[in-house]
């Protein structure tokens, strides 16, 4: 039997109007990346900006994807993305899209490469710079059209209506969220993944499965972004060990990729929450990254939060593996991090450091909006010894 408040959930779902938004078409499956001809022309792309990073440009994948499309237009390259991308990333890629006269943006790599061609697309036809979009909907004029060639299973920047970039100037990690940047087709092809090192499986892994909790627990959760949160959450339980194990079990690569694809629809449809508002300024401060930021949050957040969502967290702690108790929770999520060897808070962020820069993290967390949609939202000072909790006892 349904809680009182989740009845009064249902009718708020029944009494608001939502939109659901996704990429026009999703091309998944082992061998994807080869229809990237086929997607574009059907967007009439001609002279498309690809955007990806130095190392990846380096993949023969990155190369046969490069000489299939050849053969249908004349791409330009700009791999010059970094982790954690920048706004100079974003200006860079922009002049060379201007200087090359492109009409189209191609990107082919995981979040990093898929944000900065977001940005890029939006200055294409919005002007200004990249900070003047920061918060909700100021996106006014659709995008160049956008291709997404997926090349993790953890992000979902292709299919989310999500821009993360950090405006070195203030060490913020900028939020651009709007429905007109979801790029136009999204290509998931698991055989992109199998190259991925142990850990960046591990952290992704984990980063598709903060986006499908917070999605399950946000107070802008519904209907839809539910369905595909718990499915998101099963096939995460059941596949990301497996791949981490065993970089070349196929099975469950491609389960990881259909989770990571479910897991951004669900938080682009409804939110993210407490644990994205402290990893971005982790990622801002100290070049974490994001998923290990996620990672180490997690099961600290969870205990925060769980009192307040008691059921919600009892089933996220099933789905886990773990008895029907949302104090089980927190542990499954610890048991996963112990279990992909993701590395302690203490381990990666000097200390003097960490606590000179703590009171900002938390302010940073808090404008950021995220924490917001928790279950229970916090103040500063929560998220202040929420930071040191993680750093110190986990």
């Amino acid at each position: 039997m349904g809680t009182r408040e989740e009845g009064e959930l249902v009718l708020m779902y029944m009494d608001e109007i939502r939109n659901f938004i996704s990429p026009r078409k999703v091309i998944i499956g082992f061998g994807a990346s080869k229809k990237i001809g086929e997607a574009v022309e059907e967007l009439k792309i001609r002279r498309p900006l690809i955007v990806t990073d130095e190392f990846l440009a380096k993949q023969n994948f990155f190369k046969e994807i490069v000489e299939i499309l050849s053969n249908f237009v004349s791409p330009v390259i700009f791999d010059g993305t970094t982790p954690d991308p920048t706004v100079k990333n974003v200006e860079d890629a922009f002049d060379l899209l201007k200087k090359e006269k492109c009409d189209g943006v191609i990107s082919i790599g995981g979040g990093s490469p898929t944000d900065v061609a977001k940005a890029v697309a939006v200055l294409a036809t919005n002007g200004g710079r990249i900070q003047d979009y920061e918060g909700y909907e100021k996106v006014r004029v659709s995008p160049l059209p956008q291709i997404a060639v997926n090349t993790t299973a953890g992000t979902g920047s292709e299919c989310s209506q999500s821009i993360i970039i950090t405006d070195e100037e203030r060490d913020v990690k900028m939020l651009i969220k709007s429905e007109k940047v979801v790029p136009l087709i999204a290509i998931e092809d698991p055989e992109l993944t199998i190259s991925l090192p142990k850990h960046l499986t591990a952290y992704t892994g984990i980063d598709a499965l903060v986006h499908a909790i917070e999605s399950y627990v946000s107070k802008r959760r519904n209907p839809l972004s539910d369905a595909l949160a718990v499915s998101a959450i099963k096939l995460i339980s059941k596949y990301l060990r497996r791949a981490y194990e065993n970089p070349e079990d196929r099975e469950a690569r491609y389960h990881m990729m259909v989770a990571q694809m479910q897991a951004g629809l669900a938080f682009g449809n409804s939110s993210v929450a407490l644990v994205h508002g402290m990893a971005r300024p982790l990622g801002a401060y100290f070049h974490m990254h994001h998923g290990h930021s996620n990672a180490v949050l997690l099961p600290e957040v969870i205990r925060f939060s769980s009192e307040f969502e008691k059921e919600r967290y009892a089933e996220i702690a099933e789905l886990l593996g773990e008895e029907r108790d949302h104090r089980k929770a927190a542990e499954a999520a610890q048991k996963l991090n112990d279990d992909l060897n993701v590395k302690k808070l203490s381990e990666v962020v000097d200390r003097k450091r960490f606590s000179e820069v703590v009171e900002k993290m938390a302010e940073d967390a808090l404008a950021s909006g995220s924490p917001n949609f928790n279950p229970r939202v916090p103040t500063k000072e929560e998220i202040v010894e929420l930071y040191w909790r993680v750093y110190e006892y986990q």
